[in-house]
């Protein structure tokens, strides 16, 4: 069983255009709202892959029927905690070439009876098998240390845990060993508090930084640079495949999923890798933060150029 977390979720609205000009009227080309978060991204990008999730976290009462239109289309069973107020709308603005400038909410407010109700709401899932995919930003209000939290519960209860965090949330998590983590670049440069972009043998050393401290599995987004994995006894390299960029909004996300999901398949590290590769790749050739399609991931798998350093 995969069951995603989504604390602090949202409507992501894309729009396209020709060029942002900033202080001007804009004429936009294209606009589309999904339900997004990172957490229903990745149970999105699992069902387009042919897994089912559970998803949960908090939704606003006032704004929900995107997300459950959105879970009723990929076959998401909805586990949310719903509060009073609305979801927060992210807005995506989009640029030939790929160029994003996000301009995000910060969304609602969970007090302390919230966070403990979800807790417990969450407990059935824990058990020998399930995998919980910790992931995005905490919403105002809830404990720094929830990952950590959350991370040690279900472990302790026989699970797995996937975490894709930023910052102290990141940190908090890594202090109760989570079986897999997703860094990207800046969040790696963030957690180690260099002031520079290291270069692939010092971002190797981090990484093995980072399995030492608990985890089975790091993998290192790079972006444009491609990808590493690294497990306790092999370090992988990646190369970026090349597709058309249409959003990268999700990429990550869908990275993610494809972990997760090839986890929950029990897949070897190097092919769990090239299906993370053509996931992401798919993301990005995919508009808005809709999942790339089977057919486009099983395309791009063949593409995928890895090597063992």
């Amino acid at each position: 069983m995969i069951v995603t977390m989504t604390l602090n979720p949202a409507i992501d609205k894309t729009v396209e255009l020709d060029q942002l000009k900033v202080g001007e009227l804009n004429r936009l080309t294209k606009v589309r709202s999904d339900a997004g978060g990172k957490g229903i991204n990745v149970s999105k990008t699992i069902h387009a892959l042919g897994g089912t999730t559970t998803a949960c976290g908090f939704l606003g009462k006032e704004n929900s029927r995107i997300f459950e239109k959105c879970f009723k289309e990929y076959s998401i069973i909805d586990g949310f905690t719903y509060i009073d107020g609305e979801t927060r709308t992210n807005l995506k603005i989009m640029e030939p070439g790929g160029k994003l400038t996000e301009i995000n909410e910060p969304g609602f407010t969970v007090d302390e009876v919230q966070q403990q109700s979800l807790i417990n709401l969450t407990k059935k899932y824990m058990e020998p098998g399930s995998l919980f995919v910790l992931s995005g930003s905490l919403p105002k209000g809830i404990r720094k240390d929830f990952y950590r939290i959350m991370t040690a519960k279900i472990l302790a209860m026989g699970g797995e845990v996937f975490v894709d965090a930023d910052g102290e949330s990141f940190a908090q998590a890594l202090e109760a060993a989570p079986t897999i983590i997703k860094p990207n670049t800046m969040e790696l440069m963030q957690y180690f508090g260099l002031n520079h972009e290291p270069e692939e043998i010092e971002m190797i050393e981090l990484g093995k930084k980072l399995l030492a401290k608990g985890p089975e599995m790091v993998c290192i987004s790079q972006g444009g640079d491609g990808a590493l994995l690294l497990t306790e006894n092999k370090v992988y390299k990646a190369e970026p495949l090349k597709v058309e960029v249409h959003s990268t909004v999700g990429a990550g996300d869908a990275m993610v999923a494809s972990l997760a999901y090839a986890r929950a398949q029990k897949m070897d590290a190097i092919d769990s890798f090239r299906l993370a590769l053509a996931c992401s790749a798919g993301a990005v050739a995919t508009h808005g933060t809709q999942p790339p399609t089977k057919e486009l991931v099983d395309s791009l798998i063949k593409q995928t150029c890895i090597k063992e350093i």
